[in-house]
């Protein structure tokens, strides 16, 4: 019965406390927040399974030939290419690595 009232005497302290200084935040700024959020940017071409390259094949020799690291802006080497299925597409997964500073990059293409 002690632990109860302690509970109790606790909370009735919190709630005293939130409206003289506010500690709790506000449900209407929440809200307003909440609906302000913006989305996150879509992917650049070539990032993620849907925005892939459509590239013919010179295209594509000249992508792995020009990939820079977006950090240090070394040309990437080709570490290793997968083939995947996305929405009823073909796909090849071409990734990159970086000598300078050993950052990793995927791009998809179709």
């Amino acid at each position: 019965m002690g632990s109860i009232v302690v509970v109790l005497v606790t909370v009735v302290l919190g709630l005293l406390a939130d409206r003289k200084w506010g500690l709790l935040p506000d449900p209407k700024r929440l809200k307003e927040a909440g609906t302000s959020r913006r989305l996150p940017p879509p992917h650049a071409p070539g990032e993620a399974p849907a925005s892939a390259l459509d590239l013919s094949p010179g295209d594509r020799e000249r992508l792995i030939a020009r990939m820079k690291c977006t950090a240090c802006k070394v040309t990437m080497s080709l570490s290793g290419e997968d083939a995947i299925r996305y929405d009823q597409r073909d796909l090849r997964v071409l990734r990159f690595a970086c000598s300078g500073c050993g950052a990793t990059r995927s791009v998809y293409v179709a």
